[in-house]
């Protein structure tokens, strides 16, 4: 009777077999297209298996480094909206003590309550910027009116000027009128930069997924079995000792009892049939040959990616 085993394999191989035939008339083209979104303008497209595993490793740098000054320029866009709300408030809580220092002047010659009649400054003033700007603008803008002029008083007490009530209120209120206008900038900025730290973490996304796919499969031509999310070089190489290693490599590598990166535990088994578990990170260095050509040709002169 036929093993069920090799029928298993079988049924798989012939599925394989199939998806060649059927999607190598458009590897050609396709693949063409993918390395030449790969590599740099001017740069000639990679030729064997080495130079696209460094032309990917290069493309990876550059994804990565995209993602990290996309997220820059973000964190300084939320400072820069922080610094310039701060401005504003202050420059609300100025105003606002200026129009409360008018109101005492302006009762205390035309009486108790008359403010808010002439000139529209009632007693409860706000403190929100945008309605305190408005509601200053609106005082000012009347006492501009042209032949404007504020009532006599009624004692024998020296008059204000409404031009005097403008000089005071005026700069108060144009200062606290430019930060509400910046404030909306860069509220822009910031919506701006998030959604190009948003594209810039999709983009890396991608290419983080198609580069470990890609070494997943192309090392094993080299005898490595391995998931290469999980992949990174370590100047520690543990001897194989719990008591030598103090525990690190298993700590670093997440490995051991605890949950994998994917959340499956140790107990769990491969996350695919018939794949080997990958080793502890911390245990196994990445492929000599590999990490020699990665460290000269893509990270020249600069020390190896940490996890």
């Amino acid at each position: 009777m036929p093993a069920r085993r090799v029928t298993h394999y079988e049924k798989a191989a012939m599925s394989l077999e199939a998806a060649a035939f059927e999607f190598a008339p458009q590897i050609v083209n396709s693949s063409s297209i993918f390395w030449t979104s790969v590599v740099e303008e001017g740069e000639p497209l990679p030729q064997t298996d080495e130079e696209r595993i460094l032309a990917l490793g290069r493309w990876m740098r550059r994804s990565r480094q995209r993602m990290v000054d996309a997220d820059d320029v973000h964190d300084v866009a939320l400072r820069q909206r922080h610094d310039v709300v701060s401005a504003r408030d202050a420059a609300a809580k100025k105003l606002r003590t200026t129009i409360l220092e008018v109101r005492r002047n302006f009762e205390g010659v035309y009486g108790q309550g008359k403010t808010a009649k002439i000139l529209g400054l009632v007693p409860q003033i706000t403190r929100e910027g945008v309605r305190l700007k408005r509601y200053a603008r609106a005082a000012v803008k009347q006492m501009q009116l042209p032949g404007y002029e504020l009532p006599a008083p009624p004692s024998q007490v020296a008059s204000i000027q409404g031009a005097d009530v403008v000089a005071t209120i005026l700069p108060d209120l144009e200062t606290l009128e430019g930060f509400v206008e910046r404030i909306d900038e860069a509220k822009r900025f910031v919506q701006t930069t998030l959604k190009e730290k948003e594209a810039a973490a999709e983009d890396f996304g991608r290419t983080l997924l198609i580069v470990a796919r890609y070494f997943e499969a192309i090392l094993v031509l080299i005898g490595e079995t391995f998931f290469a999310e999980r992949v990174r070089q370590s100047s520690h190489v543990s001897t194989g000792s719990p008591e030598e290693t103090g525990g690190d490599a298993a700590g670093d590598a997440g490995s051991g009892d605890g949950p994998d990166a994917d959340g499956a535990t140790a107990a769990d088994g491969p996350a695919t049939a018939n794949a080997v578990e990958p080793p502890d990170v911390g245990d196994v260095e990445p492929p000599a040959a590999l990490a020699a050509n990665l460290e000269a040709s893509v990270d020249e002169g600069a020390a190896g990616p940490s996890g």
